[in-house]
């Protein structure tokens, strides 16, 4: 039982890694992601100790007991340059991350063809301001309390088409 237990608590760990932080250019952007990644790791492993506590007390005495969780979630989301020159992308957003600092992800440089998996409190609305060094830059609004897992940006993309 106990080694199911650590087996599974090992898969969480691991597999909460997936946020990578290699296009981010920008040095206070990598500390906010890092922060987040470290943050949700650990609410992770401890809802599931609470959970494997609230269990073994309801086996004991027979009595059920939920814990309250009110803290922040989060969401994997993706950013994908679609055009054959590097973008260059910043979202900004008003939600707070600690002592006046936002969630924003500022110098992001995506390579052409690339995808930058980021870390994103849920829910939340960012301002996605993108260009390439030969485009007009471009804004769009994304949320990510809708079902918008992935955006890929390409120059144009919110340019009216004449």
């Amino acid at each position: 039982m106990m080694r199911a237990i650590l087996i599974f608590l090992s898969a969480i760990i691991l597999s909460s890694g997936c946020t990578s932080t290699r296009y981010i250019t920008d040095k206070r952007s990598r500390e906010t992601q890092h922060s987040l990644q470290k943050r949700r790791t650990a609410r992770n492993i401890g809802q599931v100790a609470i959970g494997f506590f609230e269990m073994i007390f309801a086996a004991t005495t027979g009595v059920e007991v939920e814990a309250n969780n009110t803290e922040r979630r989060y969401r994997h989301f993706k950013v994908g340059n679609r055009s054959a020159d590097t973008l260059y992308v910043n979202m900004v957003t008003d939600i707070q991350w600690k002592d006046s600092l936002y969630c924003d992800v500022m110098g992001l440089v995506l390579p052409p063809a690339q995808k930058q998996r980021l870390l994103l409190p849920y829910p939340a609305t960012y301002n996605v301001y993108f260009r390439t060094a030969w485009s007009d830059e471009e804004k769009i609004e994304i949320r990510t309390d809708s079902s918008l897992k992935k955006l890929y940006l390409s120059p144009g993309l919110t340019m009216p088409k004449d």
